[in-house]
């Protein structure tokens, strides 16, 4: 038997970037890695394993390569050192291609090595085994991490209902990624596991991409450029293909409460000529030439966009308004073009908002404090008087907030030292205990998600129908990951209550008729 090694190169690949404030804030756009052997095709089959049609070898069976996912994937749940392949007769010139693409189309088992691993050949130069490198072998330990894999997950799926389009959804996760995972400036996380750790590479945030498009049900590939050190997905939306860049879109130094949006849907030929393009990628069978989103205004937002009830709200400039046209608030830095950052130190020139919904709300900042939008009255409040506020975003059922700061750094080659400018965390409100989700119809039953932190239970009553008085109707107990829902039956116009152990209410939900 001959031995064959397939490895790849670990490259830097760094971009320079500008600062949005107008003082002298130091900013580095994106240092990043794709840790990739060669170039691979996108694919654009709608399956758990998509053939390579590229090379004449494989123009076999389809199943074929199902038979050998399903090999590799059990083989890979159990860590198993070597797995058995010689009955598929796979050619040699193959393996490598479908080895990664395997790997990539399973995203939770982060474990697996995709560009490290050893394989034989018998002497028909067809694979007989596979020896898969794997970057953690102690199983508890993976279980572990799968379980936090798992939770997050639900954290990110809480926010998506039936009622979202497929591009708000796709939004949605963009946005969920970008503001609570930073980039790995010490190159070690290049997989799902920064689902746990909160920071990743370009493979790892590809990866976390994919991973909830397919539990979405929404068609997700990847492409990758040598050149660029770089991977990235497409994702198809209404037929079409697009690019999507979730790394590039998550600024470097990680910045409090900021989602870009300059990489998310793009035709080939915007992503190719933006000031910094991508380059020298292959799309295989994949056509990424619709222009829909190309010039859509949202490109330019640096806060989250947020979905509710029947629309997408985005910052415009000093602006909350929504696709749908309805203006929110205007003059979020209080009409002057400046934004408060302290009674000392003056103003930034750029708006720091952010934006995120909770239990059917809007909350944004101001350069004064943070409101709240209530979308059912069309009136705003303001929640939390918090002065030099620089943006604030919501996970689970805490708010956090930024706030401007300077350090003293030396330079280790010059001694020189130099004032560096940071927006970090300003601190954070527990909201309440209980979030909950938009109710929407999911065939024949109304569904309302529920989020708890504290292992609590919730208990749901609904209000008979044409009476006044309230029905125990489920005890619904929580999650581990805090995360569950309740389903009832389509019955006319319904309410739920929902109530703490102690009978106190959260709140009602009314559930659509």
């Amino acid at each position: 038997m001959r031995k064959n090694v397939i490895i790849c190169l670990i490259s830097l690949f760094v971009l320079s970037g500008s600062s949005m404030l107008s003082s002298a804030e130091e900013f580095t756009e994106k240092t990043c890695y794709g840790g990739l052997p060669k170039t691979y095709a996108a694919s654009s089959v709608k399956t758990n394993v998509k053939p390579l049609l590229r090379t004449k070898a494989l123009l076999r069976t389809q199943s074929t390569e199902t038979l050998l996912a399903e090999r590799l994937v059990n083989g890979w749940t159990n860590l198993d050192e070597q797995i058995y392949i010689y009955d598929l007769k796979i050619n040699t010139n193959d393996i490598d291609d479908l080895y990664f693409k395997i790997a990539f189309e399973n995203p939770r088992l982060y474990y697996v090595e995709r560009h490290f691993f050893e394989w034989e050949q018998d002497t028909l130069d067809n694979v007989a085994y596979i020896k898969p490198t794997y970057t953690e072998t102690d199983a508890s330990t993976v279980q572990s991490t799968l379980g936090g894999i798992d939770e997050e997950t639900e954290n990110i799926l809480f926010l998506i209902n039936d009622n979202m389009s497929d591009f708000e959804k796709v939004m949605t996760v963009h946005d969920y990624i970008v503001l609570n995972y930073e980039y790995d400036l010490a190159e070690q996380v290049n997989d799902t596991s920064m689902m746990v750790t909160k920071c990743g590479m370009c493979e790892g945030y590809s990866s976390v991409f994919k991973l909830i498009m397919d539990k979405l049900g929404i068609e997700c590939s990847y492409t990758s450029s040598v050149k660029m050190r770089h991977a990235w997905n497409l994702v198809k939306i209404g037929g079409e293909w697009y690019h999507i860049d979730v790394t590039w879109d998550d600024p470097t130094y990680n910045r409090f409460a900021r989602a870009d949006h300059q990489y998310a849907l793009l035709s080939t030929n915007a992503i190719s000529n933006l000031p910094k393009p991508h380059h020298d990628f292959d799309l295989g069978e994949i056509s990424a030439d619709s222009v829909i989103y190309d010039n859509a205004e949202w490109h330019n937002s640096n806060s989250a966009m947020v979905y509710l009830k029947g629309d997408m709200y985005f910052v415009d400039g000093t602006d909350v308004i929504s696709l749908g046209g309805k203006t929110v608030y205007t003059g979020l830095d209080g009409g002057d073009g400046l934004w408060n950052i302290d009674t000392n130190k003056g103003y930034g020139g750029a708006c720091y908002s952010g934006l995120s919904e909770y239990n059917g709300e809007l909350y944004f900042a101001t350069d004064t404090g943070i409101s709240v939008y209530n979308p059912d009255s069309d009136e705003i409040r303001a929640e939390f008087n918090i002065p030099y506020t620089f943006g604030m975003y919501i996970h689970n059922n805490t708010l956090y907030h930024a706030k401007f700061a300077q350090y003293n750094v030396t330079d280790t080659t010059t001694g020189e030292v130099k004032i560096v400018t940071r927006i970090v965390e300003g601190g954070n409100i527990r909201l309440k205990n209980v979030r909950f989700g938009e109710t929407y119809l999911k065939g024949e039953n109304t569904v309302t998600k529920i989020l708890v932190e504290n292992n609590d239970s919730v208990n749901v009553f609904q209000s008979a129908k044409n009476q006044n008085g309230l029905v125990d109707f489920r005890k619904q107990q929580i999650t581990q990951n805090g995360v569950t829902t309740v389903s009832l039956p389509k019955n006319g116009c319904v309410t739920l209550y929902f109530w703490n152990d102690k009978f106190m209410p959260y709140r009602d939900k009314l559930i659509i008729e």
